[in-house]
């Protein structure tokens, strides 16, 4: 908790300082240059050492610092950690490379330019995205993977402080993004964020979206099920399968699940990012940041949900999203409990 704390204070204060620096006139580029080529180097530095470490040092060293970590776990570490961390570096010191990336964004859907090469708001989100990627992908290799993930689950009791947190932390990361009283006041930052003008029209046809994409998601189950074989399907599904499960422990943990997650993470995406990086582009981010379907097949099945979201958002507003999100997580949740006298298997609600 401790160590999450204190990141967090480090990336709030980067995300003020990039604000902030957006605002002045005279150059003052270097507030946060440095810090953005810090966070790079730290990438860099971090995926050397752990594959050293898995190289090199003794087994013991190995497990006890960094976990039980193969060495192809540990040279794709490397190899993504180098080129991200790489790419951050050449990021905040080259113009020129912003502005291959502004083109690339705005091809990436034909649209008027979302990510601008001149401002540090924007490039201090895509570092500290690939940081994020980074970590997870981190923290996936390092505990497991899959299977890391459900033993950890399963060991865990949860509470609802854990999605309040997860929430906190979204809110805050979203309206700092977008400056709120550095460059936008409150109003401005309602409109810029997309949860501004919601009507019970836009909030019905979320919830419909919603609906419909957790039948597709449960026909797509049916599909994959019926394809791979079962020892496969119990691997690929452990660890969603085992968050299902903590989370389902009480109604009203899941309904926290539910709505900490569809507000918190649409506001972020779809609110903050979605008008810098496009729909696909945030997407493919999206799909990246849940841990549970790296490697694995459920992850097109994410990102196709997330184009979802997101053309909600283009459509309608940032709440849409939000009431569609919430209703495609709780779904699964009101079917399982009213089912449990059935004997419905899990695999029927999740990917």
């Amino acid at each position: 908790m401790q160590e999450t704390l204190i990141a967090l204070i480090i990336v709030g204060y980067i995300i003020y300082i990039a604000n902030w620096v957006q605002t002045q006139k005279e150059k003052r580029e270097n507030l946060i240059r440095i810090p953005l080529i810090g966070i790079a180097i730290f990438i860099i530095l971090i995926s050397i050492q752990i594959f050293t470490a898995t190289v090199v040092g003794t087994e013991s060293a190995t497990e006890n610092v960094f976990g039980d970590i193969s060495f192809t776990n540990a040279l794709i570490l490397l190899i993504l950690g180098v080129g991200l961390g790489g790419l951050s570096l050449l990021i905040s010191v080259s113009q020129s490379i912003r502005e291959k990336i502004q083109n690339l964004v705005v091809r990436s859907e034909d649209k008027e330019r979302r990510y601008s090469a001149w401002s540090w708001v924007h490039t201090t989100a895509i570092v500290l995205a690939f940081a994020q990627f980074i970590n997870v992908l981190m923290n996936y290799l390092l505990i497991g993977g899959i299977e890391g993930i459900a033993a950890q689950y399963a060991e865990r009791e949860l509470t609802i402080f854990q999605p309040l947190t997860d929430l906190t932390v979204y809110i805050m990361v979203s309206l700092l993004g977008v400056g709120l009283y550095i460059r936008r006041d409150l109003k401005a930052v309602l409109k810029r964020l997309g949860i501004n003008n919601t009507t019970l029209r836009f909030l019905g046809i979320g919830a419909l979206v919603g609906f419909i994409l957790f039948w597709v998601q449960v026909s797509v189950t049916g599909v994959w099920t019926a394809i791979v074989s079962p020892e496969s399907l119990a691997e690929q599904t452990s660890a969603a399968e085992a968050i299902f499960n903590a989370y389902s422990q009480s109604f009203l943990l899941a309904l926290m699940l539910a709505i900490t997650t569809g507000i918190g993470e649409e506001l972020l995406f779809r609110g903050a990012l979605q008008p810098i990086f496009g729909n696909v582009i945030t997407s493919i981010f999206f799909a990246l940041m849940h841990p549970q379907y790296l490697i694995n097949p459920a992850i097109v099945l994410i990102f196709f949900v997330s184009l979802c979201f997101g053309w909600l958002r283009n459509r309608y507003n940032t709440t849409a999203a939000m009431m569609a999100h919430f209703v495609y997580n709780f779904m699964g949740f009101v079917i399982f409990f009213l089912a449990q006298s059935a004997d419905v298997p899990l695999e029927s609600f999740i990917p």
